[in-house]
C-alpha cells in the first residue's frame, strides 16, 4: 500500500494533540491556521512505528474528522487541496476499510469523485497523490467490485501511458489482477492485464 512521508511524528501527547487540532481543521478556521493543523497532523499519520495506527484506533471521532475534512478540501479547496490529498492518503494507508467506510457515508459517489480528482491534469501533485489513496483502497474486495462494476476501471487502464499517473495506474490494475474472476465476467483486457502483472516488482 501507498503512503506518503511527510515528517515524522510520535510522541506521549499525540493523542491529545489530534483531539485539539480537530477544531483547527474546521472550515471556518484561518485558512494559514488550518495548513498549519494539516500538517501537523500528516506528521503524525506518516509514522511507521506503529504509532499512527495506534493513535487512530484510539480516537475514531478523531479518525472521522480527518478523514471526511481532508476529502472535503482535496475536493474543493485548491489552496489546501495538495497537503489535505497528502493526509488522505496516509489514512487510506493504514486504514484502508475505515476510510472507504467513512467516506462512503459522506459521500456515496466517493470512488467516481477521487478517479476524477486523479485525472484532473494539475501542475503540483494532488492528482498522484490521489492516486495513491485509490491505490490503498483498492485493496479492499468491495472497491474492486465497484472499479469493475461500474467500469470505472476503462478510465484507469489509459492512464498506463501517462508519465505521471501510471505507476498509481498500473498498481490498482494490479490489485484488481488479484480477483481473476474480474477478468472472464467483466471483460477487463488480456493487455491490462498483462501490463499490471509486468509492472508488479517497479510498484512499492
Amino acid at each position: 500500500m501507498s503512503e506518503v512521508n511527510d515528517t515524522s511524528g510520535g510522541g506521549a501527547d499525540d493523542q491529545k494533540a489530534v483531539e485539539e487540532l480537530i477544531g483547527f481543521l474546521e472550515p471556518a478556521t484561518r485558512l494559514d491556521i488550518r495548513r498549519t493543523a494539516l500538517q501537523y497532523v500528516i506528521a503524525l499519520s506518516a509514522a511507521l512505528d506503529g504509532s499512527a495506527a495506534r493513535l487512530f484506533m484510539a480516537n475514531d471521532f478523531a479518525m472521522g474528522k480527518c478523514t471526511q475534512l481532508a476529502y472535503d478540501s482535496a475536493k474543493t479547496e485548491q489552496m489546501l487541496a495538495n497537503v489535505s490529498a497528502r493526509l488522505l492518503t496516509n489514512l487510506s494507508r493504514h486504514f484502508p476499510d475505515r476510510v472507504h467506510q467513512l467516506l462512503g457515508e459522506h459521500d456515496s459517489h466517493v470512488l467516481d469523485v477521487l478517479l476524477e480528482m486523479f485525472l484532473t491534469k494539475l501542475d503540483d501533485s494532488t492528482p498522484s497523490l490521489i492516486g495513491y489513496t485509490l491505490v490503498n483502497l483498492s485493496t479492499l474486495s468491495t472497491v474492486r467490485h465497484r472499479l469493475v462494476e461500474s467500469k470505472l476501471y476503462q478510465k484507469i487502464c489509459p492512464l498506463t501511458t501517462v508519465e505521471d499517473k501510471k505507476e498509481m495506474a498500473v498498481d490498482i490494475l494490479r490489485n484488481l489482477a488479484f480477483e481473476d474472476g474480474f477478468f472472464i465476467g467483466f471483460g477487463i483486457s488480456t493487455k491490462a492485464k498483462s501490463i499490471s502483472a509486468a509492472s508488479y516488482g517497479l510498484i512499492t
